[in-house]
């Protein structure tokens, strides 16, 4: 900003004293007088000029330029001087205290010297300094502020080192607890210094790490190839069962079938019997007569030949009983149950109430993957083996069931 030894008093705001366009076509007398503005006629403001410029100086700048105004002085709280306005320093606590800066670096320096942390000297204001503040007052005390501000620390009791360098004081000693710095907003552990971890101690996290270390770098590769051999060997088993299952029932059917015909043939034999044969008078054999005389012998024929069993005596054929048809059950034939073979799936646990976090499955089946950085987030085998944007750094504990507690 270019600040020019000239004053003026208007009864214009400051903001519209000098607008492009309100500059006159001649440029006012490098003497001290009063004119009219003419190129605005509907304005009756008189404007006083006390300039030690004269109307060449100021050519350049008809177009408008860059001017600062000095605002009015101010009273120190502490000197109670009037100073310049420039000469003003605004603390930045929440009450913005203002003091000039002699007096505010004196106060800052005293405090230094008395080893003690810098604070705003406003009345029962507590804001402590920060390092920018410092550096703006005092920078040359910068680092025995600092070296202050570590020794308090550690006089507290227990401190955090945060990765950036940055320290901070402990809630409670030997603990753990969840730590957001507030220099560089990293989250870690208060106990092993390493991103915040749920669920686990340090120890076991160590444990998980190396666990979803050799995961990464071999363990998917070795599961996936298992997991594919015995969908291979399931499938063959599979198939083998399929055609053992498939020649039985046929084979059932078959056996079915001629149960079905002999009995068929019985009971035609049994009709054919009961109308064209007789039983021996004597024995009760069935005999059939076939061509000749009615004079019959039992187990042979009436002249002799063809001999079968029998009793070999004489009767008549009209003398023989009819024969009665033997009655004939139906066979039982048992029913095919065998269950047909399943095909075996390699999909394994059922996690209940497990939900996969990245495609909103509502069931996971199978390995569940779980966070052990983040409160709650769980994935499903198929998007840990295509990857997901989550956290690189983050470790996964591996569930295979309920009772797993992924260190096996």
């Amino acid at each position: 900003m270019s600040r020019f030894p000239y004053t003026y008093s208007s009864g214009m705001s400051a903001s519209s004293a000098y607008q492009p366009n309100d500059f006159p076509d001649e440029l006012p007398p490098a003497y001290n007088s009063s004119y009219r503005n003419t190129t605005n006629p509907s304005r009756n403001e008189f404007t006083t000029y006390q300039s030690e410029f004269t109307p060449e100086d100021l050519t350049p700048f008809q177009n408008g330029f860059d001017y600062e105004i000095e605002g009015p002085p101010f009273t120190c709280g502490i000197c109670m001087d009037d100073k310049p306005r420039t000469d003003s320093y605004v603390f930045d606590c929440l009450t913005s205290h203002t003091f000039c800066r002699d007096c505010s670096r004196e106060v800052v320096r005293g405090d230094i010297a008395g080893s003690k942390v810098p604070k705003c000297p406003g009345e029962r204001c507590k804001h402590e300094l920060s390092e920018q503040e410092m550096k703006q007052l005092l920078p040359e005390q910068l680092d025995k502020y600092s070296t202050m501000l570590l020794n308090r620390l550690v006089s507290q009791g227990p401190f955090l080192v945060c990765k950036c360098k940055h320290v901070m004081a402990a809630h409670s000693a030997g603990e753990q607890e969840r730590v957001e710095c507030p220099k560089c907003q990293y989250t870690f552990c208060s106990l092993c210094n390493e991103d915040y971890h749920y669920r686990c101690t340090c120890q076991e996290l160590k444990q998980y790490r190396n666990i979803w270390t050799a995961w990464l770098r071999k363990g998917r590769n070795d599961y996936q190839s298992t997991v594919a051999q015995q969908e291979r060997r399931q499938k063959q088993q599979y198939e083998k069962q399929t055609k053992e299952f498939v020649a039985a029932q046929k084979k059932h059917e078959e056996d079915r079938a001629t149960a079905l015909r002999a009995f068929e043939t019985l009971q035609q034999d049994e009709q054919y019997k009961a109308r064209s044969a007789r039983m021996c008078p004597h024995c009760g054999r069935v005999v059939e007569k076939i061509t000749g005389c009615d004079a019959m012998t039992c187990g042979q024929d009436a002249h002799g030949g063809n001999v079968q069993s029998g009793c070999g005596r004489g009767f008549t054929w009209t003398s023989a009983p009819m024969y009665r048809a033997a009655a004939v059950n139906t066979p039982t034939i048992e029913a095919f149950v065998a269950q047909a073979p399943q095909q075996a799936g390699t999909q394994g646990f059922r996690h209940e109430y497990a939900r996969c976090d990245n495609c909103g499955s509502e069931e996971i089946v199978g390995l569940k993957f779980e966070c052990l950085n983040c409160p709650s987030y769980d994935l499903c085998g198929k998007c840990e083996r295509n990857g997901t944007r989550h956290d690189q750094r983050h470790v996964f504990r591996i569930w295979k069931n309920a009772r797993d507690n992924g260190l096996q």
